[in-house]
C-alpha cells in the first residue's frame, strides 16, 4: 500500500473511533490514532479488515483498555480470552498494540474457519465471541448475529 493511501486510511480510522465510540467512554483523539495505527498494521498483516477490528474493540470494551471480562479470562480492548493468548492479561490490558495483534490473529482464523459458509459473518463474529461453537439459530437481532 502507497504511503499516501496509507495515511488516508489512518485519518478514517481515526475518524472511525471518534464516530463510534461509547459516549460513556470518550476516546481522545490522540489514543484514536493508537488504536488506528495499531488496527491498520495488524489487519493489513493478517488480512483483516481494520475497522472490523475497531467494530470489535468497540463491541468488547467500548474501547476501555483496563476491561475485564466477568470471569476474568477476557483481557483488554478486544476482550482476548488469555487461554486462547500466549499474552497475560496484564499485558493485553497494558498494550492497544497486543490486543489489535491478538483480535487480528484469531479474526483470520475464523475468516478461514469460516469460508464457505452460507453465514460466513455470523459464523467468523461468533467465533469471535463465543469460540468455535456458536449458536446457527435463535433470534438474529439487528446486527445479525446471535
Amino acid at each position: 500500500m502507497k504511503l499516501e493511501a496509507y495515511v488516508v486510511m489512518l485519518f478514517k480510522l481515526v475518524a472511525g473511533v471518534e464516530t463510534i465510540q461509547s459516549p460513556a467512554v470518550p476516546v481522545p483523539p490522540q489514543r484514536a490514532a493508537v488504536y488506528a495505527r495499531a488496527a491498520a498494521y495488524h489487519g493489513q498483516k493478517k488480512s483483516v479488515d481494520p475497522f472490523e477490528l475497531l467494530a470489535v474493540a468497540r463491541n468488547e470494551s467500548d474501547f476501555d483498555e483496563k476491561t475485564i471480562g466477568p470471569d476474568g479470562l477476557d483481557c483488554g480492548l478486544t476482550q482476548t480470552r488469555v487461554t486462547y493468548s500466549r499474552y497475560t492479561c496484564d499485558q493485553l490490558r497494558r498494550s492497544p498494540w497486543l490486543a489489535f495483534s491478538e483480535a487480528a490473529r484469531e479474526l483470520s482464523a475464523y475468516n478461514q474457519s469460516c469460508a464457505g459458509k452460507d453465514d460466513f459473518d455470523r459464523c467468523r463474529f461468533n467465533r469471535y465471541n463465543s469460540g468455535t461453537r456458536y449458536a446457527r439459530r435463535g433470534w438474529a437481532g439487528s446486527l445479525g448475529l446471535y
